[in-house]
């Protein structure tokens, strides 16, 4: 054992306070580079933990340690291993140096601390007081904000309070109390993304907190979702006004099994670990989908490829030989290659000095922490600008993400030019959102700060592309008042310098149509050749408008082929519980899932044999044509569906998820046109009525091509979700039931 450790008093007084509150009993030893000579102040500090007679350490004990650590004033990362866990080579290995931070105490390995039984409002906290003031505006919840299955929520709304609804803040478990959003599982947690922690909501919540000293706020989710307590809550239903609802008074005679409050984190651990990848695959999915949504909109609403073509030909046009600027360094080409890169490859030329570089120096811990976990959880606008500034597809230009400086995190930073991006969702619509000192630091520090809407980059991606070039190419003054020091994409930006002949255009293009020369070549050096040679460089008229030369207008009708369902007859017991799934309009899914799965019923092969009922392949377009019309999926995997729906697959040589996005893009116009007595209905005759223009079946192979593995993507990030979820689903009641100890008889689950 080494006695020498590099750790200041004061730093390792703190560590040893917490291991002593949250470790009790707990032997600790340090090792690794503070021990052996190789660290510096930065350094992480590897700890492992030896509990009473070498036994695992309960899991939410360590939990609770960790998190001490990250709130307490420790700068550098501490990492603690439990000594039962890790290998026997790294028993020998950690032996060979190491120094014994706490002595553990002789205690029994077996001892355990007893749960308790308490009524549910014991427990935890029912309808937690939460003060607001009327007239000002919060964050607004409503029923429909919550996806069934979904563990977190975030208000999309603001709405003044006006003394009625419920009232919670972040963490707060909100549990549907009406039929049948409760019966369906709508519970989840109130989370905010910004300094705002209180908010408000419908009436039909039930909100739940954690109890001090008695539940975690996490635990407490966890047991609110256990089916022992919303099978209780929707037994206690009355009738009111014509509507079941739960009365929160019923949950006091509920009793459940609380157990002490590591286990209960150590459970919220292993439960919620599961719910971050699945939210992680949701968020994932979300921008993939934007990415194909965008895709189809730019090939074929937009008609990008034909104008940048057509802006090529006409500036060929007018401009003699050689006067043409040159294109946009991209993914292709020279890989994006510096405009520097040149002058300082000349002989006897030296790089310039790179000052930006000490921006590693001027952030704070706090704020590479926080950097780091923006990192892991972008936002969809986030993930798909990203996508273009990365590997220095603008103009050869180096983009960080998520860049520190001092207390403040820039969503994207090109150090070198010290030009900041960033973009806005709509809590910054609010006067008291603190963008204005945040961007006076900024500049202060000699930046420039660039900034747009979520919606700007979903809505013209390319034009926010154009205007950043345009404010790295041309800089604008930085004197003047507040507001004019730093430019702005939304609303009313300051006028940048005139851009040359050739260059990017300060204005975002109109509907598509203005498009510069630059920003010509460098979407189409972002296509594949070969895709590119199949789009024309002109439009022409016709009865739907302009169309890209070579195309026809025509319908819908023209481009599918409908597939009708059947029901088997529900009499017959053998047609029904199969393995062949059968949709339905209630098995939808939500859009930015894009594919369904399973479904609520399935049928036998007998009961497709016997019926109108047919085996349609995944990858089928399927549309809800009666009740509640329009609702729309993709087939993940081969299904059955009642006649309450079309099957939709392509005519005439267009593939599968070219002819999901089509519909798509029309879905709207079909359900305008609906009809019917009773109630409305899409036909046959409604796919005839909708005019689109027929695209080249090449082409819409190529989009297929493009598109294809991105949609491979979500539906992976779809199955890994279910089977996440199944086993969660399984775990949680053996967890929140005792059956399954966390720390005792975890390796009883496996």
């Amino acid at each position: 054992m080494t006695e020498r450790l590099h750790l200041s008093p004061k730093h390792r007084a703190v560590i040893e306070a917490l291991l002593r509150e949250h470790l009790p009993g707990v032997e600790v030893w340090a090792y690794g580079s503070r021990v052996d000579g190789r660290s510096h102040d930065g350094s992480d500090l590897d700890l492992v933990l030896r509990g009473p007679g070498l036994q695992e350490i309960p899991v939410g004990q360590v939990a609770d340690f960790e998190e001490a650590v990250r709130e307490s004033s420790i700068p550098f990362l501490v990492e603690a291993r439990d000594w039962a866990w890790l290998p026997e080579r790294f028993h020998r290995e950690i032996e060979r140096g190491y120094v014994e931070l706490v002595r553990g105490e002789q205690r029994s390995s077996g001892v355990r601390t007893e749960w308790r039984d308490l009524p549910f409002s014991d427990a935890v906290v029912i309808t937690p007081s939460v003060g607001l003031e009327r007239g000002k505006s919060y964050p607004f919840v409503d029923m429909a904000s919550i996806d069934v299955g979904c563990r977190s929520i975030y208000a999309s709304q603001y709405r003044e309070f006006q003394g009625g609804g419920t009232r919670f803040q972040t963490g707060d478990t909100l549990m549907a109390r009406i039929t049948p959003c409760l019966e369906n599982g709508k519970i989840a947690r109130y989370c905010t993304l910004d300094a705002t922690e209180v908010a408000h909501g419908s009436t039909e919540f039930i909100v739940i907190r954690g109890r001090p000293g008695v539940t975690d706020t996490e635990y407490a989710y966890y047991l609110t979702r256990w089916e022992e307590v919303r099978n209780y809550a929707v037994g206690q239903m009355i009738d009111t006004s014509g509507r079941q609802r739960v009365p929160a008074a019923s949950l006091d005679h509920l009793i459940v099994t609380i157990p002490p409050l590591p286990e209960q984190r150590g459970i919220a651990r292993i439960l919620g670990t599961l719910d971050d990848k699945i939210e992680l695959n949701r968020r994932m999915n979300e921008t993939l989908e934007a990415m194909a949504r965008a895709l189809f909109k730019s090939w074929f609403v937009d008609f990008d490829p034909v104008r940048a073509k057509a802006a090529l030909r006409i500036h060929a046009a007018h401009h003699a030989p050689g006067s043409i600027t040159p294109p946009l360094k991209g993914s292709r080409g020279d890989k994006g290659a510096s405009p520097q890169a040149s002058r300082w490859g000349e002989a006897g030329a030296t790089q310039p000095p790179r000052p930006w570089l000490d921006v590693r120096r001027q952030y704070t811990s706090k704020a590479l922490l926080h950097a780091q976990a923006l990192r892991q959880n972008q936002t969809n606008a986030e993930g798909l600008l990203w996508h273009y500034l990365r590997n220095k597809q603008l103009g050869g230009y180096k983009f960080r993400r998520q860049q520190p400086i001092g207390p403040y995190v820039a969503d994207f930073a090109c150090l070198p030019e010290k030009l900041l991006i960033e973009l806005d969702g709509g809590q910054h619509a609010d006067p008291n959102a603190p963008d204005e000192q945040r961007d006076q630091f900024l500049r202060q520090q000699g930046y420039r700060v660039l900034r747009f809407w979520n919606h700007d980059v979903f809505a013209d991606c390319f034009g926010v592309l154009e205007s950043i070039y345009a404010a790295l190419t041309h800089h604008p003054p930085l004197e003047g008042g507040s507001k004019d020091a730093s430019l702005s994409g939304r609303g009313d930006p300051p006028p940048l310098q005139p851009a040359p002949d050739g260059l990017a255009s300060t204005t975002p293009p109109q509907g598509g149509s203005d498009w510069s020369v630059a920003r010509a070549r460098a979407y189409l050096d972002a296509m594949d050749p070969e895709f590119v040679a199949l789009f024309p460089d002109r439009f022409v008229d016709s009865e739907l408008g302009e169309i890209p030369a070579g195309w026809r207008g025509g319908a819908l009708d023209d481009m599918v082929e409908l597939l009708s369902g059947g029901t088997p007859r529900t009499s017959v017991p053998n047609y029904w519980d199969g393995d062949i799934p059968w949709y339905t309009a209630k098995d939808a899914p939500a859009l930015s899932d894009v594919f369904v799965l399973a479904t609520e019923r399935t049928i036998t092969q007998a009961g497709v044999e016997n019926s109108a009922a047919r085996i349609l392949p995944a990858g089928t377009t399927v549309i809800t044509a009666r009740g509640t019309v329009g609702r729309l999926a993709c087939l993940g995997v081969p299904m059955a569906m009642n006649q309450t729906c079309y099957g939709i697959q392509g005519s005439d040589g267009y593939p599968d998820y070219f002819t999901y996005w089509s519909i798509r893009a029309v879905v709207d116009e079909l359900q305008r046109r609906t009809h019917g007595t009773i109630f409305d209905t899409i036909t046959r005759q409604t796919f005839k009525l909708v005019e689109a223009a027929l695209v080249p079946a090449e082409v819409a192979r190529a989009f297929e091509a493009t598109v294809k593995p991105v949609m491979a993507r979500i539906l992976k990030n779809l199955n890994e979700s279910r089977a996440l979820a199944a086993l969660r689903d399984a775990l949680l009641p053996r967890l929140v039931s005792g059956e399954v100890r966390v720390g005792h008889s975890t390796s009883q689950a496996n």
